[in-house]
């Protein structure tokens, strides 16, 4: 959500989560190639969000990105979106992918499809 990598929970978590600084910064370059990382069409973090769709925001309590993640909800709301934003306490970036390792895994998986389902069903009503 912010190719600038900013956000305080890149050094309070970097003891936890296998995603660093460092790789987040390497990959926005390569991709950036000098670009403005604050841009609104390249970090979501600083658009404006009014009138997007139904969110729902997954973060690590253990992530580095966990303060962008918080942020973008909390703008995404305060531009009157609906947002539903879940913090898995512990987790790791992308810990969906452990879902055979921890319950936390599967209980997100199953949180985006009652979300999907949700405001799919919403749609067609």
């Amino acid at each position: 959500m912010d190719l600038a990598c900013s956000g305080e929970s890149f050094e309070t978590n970097a003891p936890f989560d296998y995603v660093g600084k460092v790789h987040c910064l390497l990959a926005a370059n390569n991709y950036l190639a000098g670009i403005d990382p604050r841009r609104p069409n390249i970090s979501p973090l600083f658009a404006d969000l009014t009138g997007l769709p139904p969110l729902l925001v997954h973060a690590g309590g253990a992530e580095v990105l966990l303060d962008q993640s918080q942020e973008f909800a909390a703008r995404a709301e305060a531009a009157e979106g609906p947002v539903q934003f879940d913090e898995y306490p512990d987790m790791v970036h992308v810990w969906h992918l452990l879902r055979d390792v921890t319950p936390e895994g599967q209980r997100a998986i199953d949180a985006i499809g009652a979300f999907v389902r949700r405001c799919t069903d919403a749609a067609s009503s």
